[in-house]
């Protein structure tokens, strides 16, 4: 029987983590979602790391952020900057910065 504890511990020795969950799945039957979130549930597995942003390269930033941040700057709320494109939002939060 698979229990939770023989779950993680299996999933802590293995060197090839993917592989780990793919065994898992085999041997105790279960989906490999929910393998997952097993695993997850324990801390040991984590989500993907971020990936660049297809618009700026850099680490991916929402337009509310990015208004809340102009916000900051300027000491007043604008909250119909959101429709301005990201890219017009990025240089007026930069040119502010400077």
């Amino acid at each position: 029987m698979w229990n939770d504890h023989r779950i993680s511990e299996y999933y802590k020795n293995a060197e090839n983590k993917d592989e780990a969950v793919t065994n898992l799945v085999q041997l105790t039957g279960r989906t490999r979602a929910s393998i997952i979130a097993k695993l997850a549930a324990f801390g040991l597995r984590t989500g993907r790391s971020k990936r660049p942003s297809k618009v700026t390269g850099g680490d991916p930033i929402t337009k509310i952020e990015i208004r809340r941040e102009i916000e900051v700057l300027l000491e007043m709320e604008l909250p119909q900057l959101e429709k301005a494109p990201k890219m017009t939002l990025l240089a007026l939060r930069n040119k502010l910065r400077k």
